[in-house]
């Protein structure tokens, strides 16, 4: 195994330890980012403050043209969807 494909696995590796321990405070509230109050085994919902925000996020985006701002445009005003509905673009 040469040293770009050891550094991927680490790299790979590394992601899915974080989602773990995401997915795994978020659920049982171990204290690092999740209040134990704040639990989905309790009862509450500790990702809708994300969800809101990444709603929010998508809008702003939409709203400001941000495929012309930042230069996806050119992508994705070529796919099948953007040309049978020019409003996507």
């Amino acid at each position: 195994m040469n040293v770009s494909m050891h550094a991927r696995h680490l790299v790979t590796a590394g992601a899915d330890h974080l989602a773990l321990w995401a997915f795994l405070d978020k659920t049982f509230g171990f204290g690092y980012a999740t209040k134990p109050a704040d639990a989905r085994v309790r009862g509450a919902n500790p990702t809708l403050g994300f969800l809101k925000f990444g709603a929010l996020s998508l809008v702003v985006l939409g709203l400001t043209m941000a495929g012309h701002i930042w230069g996806l445009d050119r992508r994705w005003g070529t796919t099948a969807l953007a040309t049978k509905y020019p409003a996507l673009r």
